[in-house]
């Protein structure tokens, strides 16, 4: 694989198209994939498309830069995606975080979330999920209080925001985290049928559902 984030969507878009393709190592290498694959430029075209990536203390000009380039750099392929369509898409970063020095802004994702849903110029979704989003961490931090100890290491605060981003529905796609996996976290959080629609329906922000997604992240 080229990379991580390829790892990634790849994985994704087998399991969303039902694929069945055991072991993925390249794109070009599964016809049936690479035709699946091709299908992301119309998807982008229709949906907002919200990519985080670890800053890795770099300006956020720099990053997308370096960001651009990694999509770019094999331009003979049709997959990759050219100027607008990379246009198309609203790169967020996070701050550097490690052990030694702990930046707190790293645990408050709870504003770059609002952030994207404020940019997605749709004022009901973003209303809803203003209303949505406080209902559910309120119910979350009823039932497991979140210590100050807990946000010495960002692994735990990042879970929900992990497993909520498997959901295509609204293109939140984790990479590029040093502190986890996103590979095996994808995987794992895929792995099983029921986990995937507990996902697809809270993402509708159906409050229903909550309870059983904070079983699921416990």
């Amino acid at each position: 694989m080229e990379g991580e984030s390829d790892k990634i969507f790849l994985t994704l878009l087998n399991k969303v198209k039902n694929l069945c393709i055991d072991s993925i190592f390249s794109c070009k290498s599964n016809t049936k994939l690479f035709e699946k694959a091709e299908s992301i430029k119309e998807y982008l075209k229709l949906k907002d498309i919200y990519i985080v990536f670890d800053s890795d203390n770099q300006t956020k000009e720099t990053k997308i830069q370096e960001i651009k380039k990694q999509l770019q750099e094999n331009p003979e392929e049709e997959h990759r995606l050219n100027n607008e369509e990379f246009n198309q898409i609203k790169i967020f970063l996070l701050p550097e975080n490690d052990e030694t020095e702990h930046d707190p802004n790293y645990c408050e994702l709870e504003h770059l979330l609002e952030k994207m849903a404020k940019e997605s110029e749709n004022k009901a979704f973003y209303e809803v999920f203003c209303e949505s989003y406080k209902e559910f961490f309120n119910k979350i931090k009823q039932i497991k209080p979140i210590q100050s100890e807990q946000k010495k290491r960002a692994k735990c605060w990042l879970q929900p925001y992990i497993t909520l981003s498997v959901c295509l529905e609204r293109g939140f796609v984790p990479c590029g985290l040093n502190d986890l996996d996103p590979v095996s976290t994808t995987a794992k959080m895929i792995d099983k049928p029921k986990n995937t629609e507990i996902l697809k329906k809270f993402f509708n922000f159906d409050l229903t559902e909550l309870q059983a997604l904070i079983d699921f992240l416990n």
